[in-house]
């Protein structure tokens, strides 16, 4: 018997962690509200290669900087708006001179949209740092599965937490470790299991 409810268990537990965090990302999203501003600085801070790298934008509108930290493989899928809106270093100056005092493209290029939670808009003018979610300047494309993917992995990295989805993926083992006691033979049983711990790990990596 108790090998049929790990099994049933281990099937049950990735779906319903699906659902919550789903249900928290839905919730995340219904507290955002959509912004738009001119940029006039963008950095990245990073301390190597392996560690979070810190992304910083500030605006012409107000005083808040916004702030958003990235860490292991989602920090490799982004990149920050240096290049698109500060001008290219002159062909007769150093670049490392020119980037340490860059200059700006003109305003209509360096306009951009991005969401910030609804909390934070009545201190966006008291030089407080806020975090944001999904960043596109005017001329980047834009698209609805783009928003939502990083409105998950918001989600998952700062609402749930890696904690969270390290101690649901070693529930999940358990339960497949005993329920493999009898299922071992079960080639599908086997695949699914393996996917799933897969897809634990990558969420753990993002």
């Amino acid at each position: 018997m108790k090998y049929n409810i790990c099994f049933a268990l281990s099937l049950l537990l990735p779906v319903l962690f699906l659902v919550y965090t789903i249900v928290r990302t839905k919730d995340t999203d219904k507290q955002l509200i959509k912004m738009t501003a001119t940029m006039n600085v963008s950095k990245k801070i990073s301390r190597g290669a392996r560690s979070d790298a810190e992304y910083i934008q500030k605006f012409d509108e107000f005083k808040a900087t916004l702030s958003r930290t990235f860490s292991g493989l989602g920090s490799m899928f982004k990149a920050d708006k240096l290049k698109d809106i500060y001008l290219p270093a002159p062909a007769n100056m150093i670049p490392d001179i020119y980037w340490e005092h860059p200059k700006l493209k003109p305003a209509e290029e360096r306009k951009a949209s991005f969401y910030i939670f609804r909390a934070d808009q009545q201190r966006i003018n008291d030089g407080m740092t806020i975090p944001y979610i999904y960043l596109k300047l005017d001329h980047e494309g834009r698209s609805e599965i783009g928003y939502l993917t990083e409105l998950y992995t918001y989600t998952l990295g700062e609402k749930i937490g890696g904690l969270t989805i390290f101690f649901t993926l070693i529930v999940n083992l358990v339960l497949f470790i005993v329920a493999l006691q009898k299922y071992q033979e079960s080639k599908l049983y086997v695949g699914v299991g393996l996917i799933i711990v897969l897809i634990y790990i990558l969420l753990l990596l993002f």
